[in-house]
């Protein structure tokens, strides 16, 4: 017999189904529809339930966030590319349209260079001389505006050799003279130009009666900028290389940088205002005044050299020599050379009857001008310092100047400019009708260029 607790394998299975089912009737019979539980366990699973419930709002919202990111970073990336392909697309055109412009104008110097049959140009045969002649009687505006060098081969060969070029200038001044051409307008202050001065690349600097000085650009004659440091009048200007030097009516020197107009000293020493500005080679500078006194600054650190005195009254006017020998003009009716090297006064030249208001040295003749309130301009030979020539004028010469061909340019303080060829004897030189709305011409400076440049009382400047 077997024990009652041992059951066959169908029957075991049998019980265990048994059980199962009443179990799941007593599952369905709770009034709760739950195991029974403990009261703590069952309240955390409810709260845990609840919490889920209450966080998929949220986990939607980030979801939802996340993809318009997604969406928005693919759309900039598509942009991207579009961007990336016009602008190559335009670089691709940019280039091609260059290599069109320089397939054009090879072009074109091919065309102009090369002689055509039958229209053989005609002054291929002729004479300089009569090749000359025949050019200054064509107005001058065309040959000034470049027309003739554009049709002409043999023109553009003779305007680069000196006698032609230099005839040229002669014309140029008597085309001025008689209105052919126009001086052209630079720029304007709000009050009168008392100075000019122009670097060696062209750049245009101009002192006024307003405390300013403006830079002027010396291509396309673009204001610059405006340089506001001085608290009087700038009376004076003298450049070198990269460095302006200012003389004003405040007593003081002012120091410029050019390139960016940043001022780097001011030089004090002067008691009265200062009238004149000059550098020479050792780059030293110079300063005239009305303390009747010519103060040399070093050209290292700006301090003062040595004090000239002479003069009775005060200097308006300085000049330096290649040769470093110094010259000034003054309200005493006299001029002095003084020595380069230690500043010794070398010579006193009288004469005058009036303040000398301007000097030059000229580099064709190898001799010194002196212009005047006398209104006269004296000649004087460097080599024994002696008087050669007078030149009676109509009213006070206010400024000299020497154009890059030599000619001497002369500034009466009226409307006009009055040029001489350089090298011949000066007699009925042509006069420059200046614009009309200049009261007086009061100052000159050339340019490196072939420019001249005037300014004004009214605060205009022209270019010749």
């Amino acid at each position: 017999a077997r024990h009652p607790s041992v059951l066959l394998p169908d029957q075991s299975d049998q019980s265990q189904l048994n059980s199962t089912k009443r179990n799941l009737s007593a599952f369905q019979n709770c009034p709760t529809n739950c195991t029974p539980t403990s009261s703590s366990t069952s309240s955390a699973r409810n709260k845990g339930v609840m919490s889920q419930r209450d966080g998929q709002p949220e986990a939607s919202a980030a979801y939802t966030h996340v993809e318009a990111i997604k969406s928005r970073l693919q759309e900039l990336r598509a942009q991207e590319r579009a961007a990336l392909e016009a602008e190559a697309k335009a670089t691709a055109e940019r280039e091609a349209v260059q290599a069109k412009l320089a397939e054009v104008a090879a072009e074109l110097e091919t065309a102009v260079n090369t002689p055509v049959r039958g229209a053989e140009d005609p002054t291929l045969w002729l004479p300089d001389e009569v090749l000359i002649a025949v050019f200054l009687v064509v107005p001058f505006a065309t040959l000034w505006d470049g027309t003739c060098s554009l049709v002409c081969r043999r023109w553009r060969e003779l305007s680069k050799t000196p006698p032609v070029r230099d005839r040229l200038r002669v014309g140029r001044w008597g085309a001025y003279a008689r209105g052919d051409i126009a001086p052209r307008t630079l720029g304007r202050h709000s009050d009168t130009v008392l100075a000019l001065a122009v670097g060696d690349d062209g750049t245009v600097y101009s002192g006024s009666d307003n405390h300013t000085i403006k830079v002027w650009s010396g291509v396309d004659g673009a204001h610059l900028r405006t340089l506001s440091g001085h608290a009087s009048i700038v009376q004076a200007l003298a450049v070198r290389g990269d460095t302006l030097y200012s003389g004003s009516y405040d007593c003081t020197v002012q120091e410029w940088r050019t390139t960016d107009g940043a001022r780097l000293r001011t030089f004090c020493g002067h008691t009265h205002v200062v009238l004149s500005l000059a550098t020479s080679p050792q780059g030293h500078v110079y300063s005239g005044s009305a303390d009747k006194s010519i103060r040399v600054w070093s050209g290292d650190d700006r301090s003062v050299v040595r004090r000239l005195e002479g003069h009775t009254e005060a200097v308006y006017a300085l000049e330096v020599g290649q040769d470093g020998t110094l010259y000034s003009g003054s309200d005493d009716d006299t001029i002095k050379v003084w020595s380069g090297d230690d500043g010794a006064l070398l010579a006193t030249l009288a004469g005058h009857t009036g303040s000398v208001r301007s000097l030059l040295c000229c580099k064709v003749r190898g001799v010194l001008y002196s212009g005047s309130a006398d209104a006269t301009i004296r000649v004087w030979s460097r080599n024994g310092w002696t008087l050669t020539r007078t030149m009676q004028c109509a009213t006070l010469v206010s400024a000299l100047a020497q154009d890059s061909a030599g000619h001497l340019l002369v500034c009466e303080y009226d409307r006009e400019v009055r040029t001489w060829p350089a090298g011949l004897e000066i007699q009925g030189p042509p006069t420059v009708a200046v614009a009309d709305q200049f009261s007086r011409t009061h100052v000159l400076a050339p340019g490196p260029s072939g420019r001249v440049y005037a300014g004004s009382l009214k605060g205009t400047i022209v270019w010749y």
